[in-house]
């Protein structure tokens, strides 16, 4: 927008004058195109899943389309349910709410773990009665450095799709993550110093050795 704005007029293919609304098109396209580069560095299911959130939302949607929409990653529904993102049945689909995952979910005993996951994970136990900061470090100490960075970015990408979307309630659950990311990784330190080393695990698409 500054490029555009530090000039008279922008010009189309045809010399007439780019109206506002054409420029900010453009200029959203792009900046599509850059957030989709960057999509590329989260595993394959947790692309799936962004890419059905900003189609459905947390609602629901149908089996077939799904199933076209893991087509393009590679993946079936099969291989969404058992990584425990994604609810299909009756020709019914959803991404699987934060309310409706296990519990006792722990990033170092999980065998297919997705930054989707670890995202929702740490936002449902922020929000639980029960948990806190405290106990969302206990999780983030237990991911990969890797991980835990693509959780964090996830939350912003997460929250810029709800802004656009006018999803203020999902907004305000990412922005909290984000916010609280900074105190989790010092928490996470903390935890690591006084529990020792974490257990490696299976990314998800990786073959048990």
């Amino acid at each position: 927008m500054g490029i555009f704005t530090s000039y008279a007029k922008v010009l189309e293919p045809d010399d007439s004058e780019m109206t506002v609304r054409a420029a900010i098109a453009l200029i959203n396209e792009v900046r599509e195109e850059i957030l989709g580069e960057e999509d590329a560095h989260y595993d394959t299911a947790t692309r799936f899943c962004i890419d059905w959130f900003q189609t459905f939302g947390t609602g629901d949607g149908k089996s077939g389309d799904a199933i076209n929409m893991a087509n393009a990653y590679a993946l079936g529904l099969g291989d969404l349910e058992h990584a425990g993102v994604f609810f299909a049945k009756g020709g019914v689909a959803r991404l699987v709410c934060r309310e409706g995952m296990p519990a006792d979910w722990r990033p170092g005993k999980d065998r297919t773990l997705t930054h989707w996951e670890c995202t929702q994970h740490l936002i449902r136990v922020l929000e639980a009665e029960d948990g806190g900061t405290a106990v969302a470090a206990g999780l983030v100490a237990e991911m990969s450095p890797d991980d835990a960075e693509a959780a964090r970015a996830l939350a912003y990408r997460l929250y810029d799709i709800c802004e656009k979307k006018g999803w203020a309630q999902e907004a305000q659950a990412y922005n909290l993550l984000a916010e609280e990311f900074p105190h989790l990784e010092q928490a996470a330190l903390d935890h690591r110093a006084t529990s020792g080393p974490r257990q490696p695990q299976l990314d998800f698409g990786e073959a048990p050795s």
